[in-house]
């Protein structure tokens, strides 16, 4: 990403309820507020699998 291209990023919003964040990510793309660039791989070496679902 450009150095002009970091200045734009917008601010995550605050939302009042998981609805309203759950609706603002379905119509707006997180690269708008997120610089994916700066992205690390996690890993979770002790998750295990599980056969309930969440």
């Amino acid at each position: 990403m450009t150095k002009a291209a970091k200045t734009s990023l917008k601010p995550t919003p605050k939302f009042a309820s998981e609805k309203a964040e759950r609706t603002y990510w379905e119509t707006h793309d997180s690269t708008e507020h997120l610089d994916w660039s700066k992205a690390r791989k996690v890993s979770l070496p002790n998750l295990k699998p599980t056969t309930k679902s969440i």
